[in-house]
């Protein structure tokens, strides 16, 4: 082949690009997603039975050795929130799928502590639903969380990353 003809098909190539990247079609690549996915995570309170703040939101207190205070917690529950973008609605194969793997730490492995996976239910055009998910037998390593929804028939996979932060003295 010529440098000719490849210089030929440089400039073929780069205009195709400077079109495609300017026109609907780059639009529909970068759209605006169905659903947002959030996380909160609330400490089960074992003396009051009750539930704390949320402590993924900023501003939460330490969770330094939270199974050995007055009120203590080795079990939480984890909300995942799934928010429909305005106008849009999902299939009833919806899923949502929550992975909570507790850290490795010295002397002990990393575990699954949740692996879960859940039909999303009917959600309003537009609207907001919540999926619950206990985690128990944690407190004192960091909790790694991950969301996810999916819709098969749309291949739509969307994610949401956390991290219960833990920790005990050793």
């Amino acid at each position: 082949m010529s440098i000719q003809r490849l210089y030929s098909i440089s400039i073929v190539l780069t205009a195709l690009v400077a079109v495609f990247t300017h026109s609907g079609a780059a639009s529909a690549i970068n759209a605006d997603p169905i659903a947002k996915i959030s996380l909160q995570a609330k400490l089960f309170n074992a003396k009051s039975g009750t539930l704390s703040a949320d402590v993924l939101a900023p501003g939460a207190p330490e969770l330094f050795n939270v199974v050995a205070r007055d009120d203590p917690s080795t079990s939480s529950l984890v909300l995942v929130a799934v928010a429909l973008a305005d106008g849009k609605v999902l299939p009833s194969d919806a899923r949502v799928r929550l992975v909570a793997r507790e850290r490795a730490s010295r002397g002990a492995r990393a575990r699954t502590v949740v692996d879960k996976t859940i039909p999303l239910g009917a959600v309003s055009q537009g609207g907001t639903t919540h999926m619950v998910f206990w985690l128990p037998d944690v407190g004192c390593r960091a909790v790694d969380l991950k969301a996810t929804l999916t819709v098969a028939r749309q291949r739509i996979s969307l994610a949401a990353n956390s991290v219960i932060p833990f920790a005990c003295n050793e």
